[in-house]
């Protein structure tokens, strides 16, 4: 059973968009009643030319059902972590030509390429930033990452004022002497930001349902996987801290294959061994075995050994 009330339909029906008028529309579906939502709830597939997305609100819902609802259910409805609204996360995608990662990922792939990969992932650009969406199953927007790099494109660690859209937006407000909105409020006030992996939208899209799911440490990491093997579905923790037990059994019954960093002493594969405990997935250890004690210490991930050398991920089961 969904842990969320109204969820995209993934029957793989479409419908026309309410903006652009084009059949590339997903609908919500009502786990209450299994019926669609009515109205123009959902999401237009054309993110980037059209970019409409309606989420249903829950507590307008409720006041429309005949459904009485319990003292714990109200209890989880106050509790749930309050998103980012889809018009702030629209207002990155844009100014691409600022974007170092996304010109230089062009350069070597094509822009077509590229192009397909930001509309899927939602890539943006904030200033000299990439920004980095962390969406979940329901196509909510849970967190925004901001990362700078520099034109080899590795993360610059030295200079960069802000890791994430929210702060960003915060000090914006504040150096103008403007009030914060009011979501932004609620937003600041939740426990847990980082809730799901970025990349989690992709998961029960129609075409995907099938696919194995890989899952790294760093959105840049994912994506840059995701040009290599497009028959599997590559997803970001954010950090080596944050992969746990609670997002990854969001992902039971898929097929899942863990791909830590390199580390000194084997620290980020042992560390994903222990939080993985108790779930069935696959972790590839291979980093570990061939790089070097400078790479280890620099901490290479996957996307340094495709973009720089001839590594191949080894055979593993996708069943």
């Amino acid at each position: 059973m969904s842990n969320y009330r109204f969820v995209f339909d993934k029957t793989g029906r479409k419908f026309n968009c309410p903006s652009c008028g084009k059949k590339r529309f997903t609908k919500y579906i009502d786990t209450t009643t299994n019926e669609l939502l009515i109205g123009d709830y959902g999401i237009c597939d054309r993110k980037i030319k059209c970019g409409h997305f309606s989420p249903p609100k829950k507590e307008k819902f409720i006041k429309m059902t005949k459904h009485k609802i319990s003292l714990n259910q109200r209890i989880e409805l106050k509790k749930e972590n309050s998103t980012l609204p889809f018009n702030v996360l629209s207002d990155t995608l844009k100014m691409y030509r600022y974007n170092t990662l996304v010109n230089t990922l062009s350069q070597k792939f094509g822009h077509n390429i590229i192009d397909k990969k930001i509309e899927e992932y939602l890539i943006g650009t904030m200033e000299n930033y990439t920004t980095f969406p962390y969406l979940n199953a329901n196509g909510e927007c849970t967190y925004v990452s901001m990362i700078e790099y520099d034109l080899t494109i590795k993360r610059k660690k030295q200079g960069s004022k802000y890791r994430d859209l929210h702060t960003f937006l915060k000090i914006q407000y504040e150096s103008q002497k403007e009030p914060l909105p009011l979501w932004l409020d609620k937003y600041l006030r939740n426990s847990q930001k980082i809730t799901c992996f970025f990349g989690e939208h992709l998961v029960h899209l129609p075409h995907n349902l099938n696919k194995p799911i890989a899952i790294v440490e760093a959105p840049k990491t994912a994506l840059i996987a995701s040009l290599f093997y497009r028959e599997i579905i590559w997803l970001a923790s954010g950090s080596l801290n944050y992969l746990n037990i609670e997002k990854l059994n969001k992902l039971k019954g898929r097929k899942v294959i863990l791909f830590p960093d390199t580390s000194v002493d084997r620290i980020a594969l042992n560390y994903w061994i222990k939080v993985s405990k108790g779930f069935d997935c696959q972790i590839i250890d291979i980093l570990d075995s061939i790089a070097t004690d400078f790479e280890k210490h620099a901490g290479y991930d996957l996307a340094d050994y495709l973009l720089y050398s001839n590594f191949k991920i080894p055979p593993f089961d996708t069943n």
